[in-house]
């Protein structure tokens, strides 16, 4: 399992993550968090710690800035804003995890752009 896919497990199965200081904090069931997703967690930390902490909007941000044209860029960020918003409400998905999800989106996208 990758440090995604159990990314989106976890919130699939209604569990929150969170980072509170060098921690990464875990909540769920005990269904959820078996011990082989215990040890999933503890093996993939370091690869899921940036995960919960990545600011998405300032990475398309940077993902952005060698497009040229304006208007290409504004529909990149509206693309963005609006699959993170439908990934968010339809998946019922914090909105880190839909912005997540659409930053992938909006990167698969930009491969026929030329800057």
């Amino acid at each position: 399992m990758t440090a995604p896919e159990l990314v989106e497990y976890l919130i699939r199965s209604g569990a929150t993550i969170a980072i509170d200081g060098d921690e990464l904090v875990i909540d769920g069931t005990a269904d959820v968090l078996t011990e082989s997703v215990v040890t999933e967690i503890r093996r993939l930390k370091p690869a899921l710690m940036p995960l919960v902490k990545v600011n998405w909007s300032d990475r398309l941000d940077k993902l952005l800035a060698n497009v040229a044209d304006p208007d290409v860029r504004e529909h990149f960020v509206y693309l963005f804003n609006e699959r993170a918003a439908i990934i968010s409400i339809d998946g019922n998905l914090p909105r880190s995890e839909g912005e997540r999800m659409a930053f992938a989106k909006v990167k698969a996208a930009l491969k026929g752009v030329k800057p």
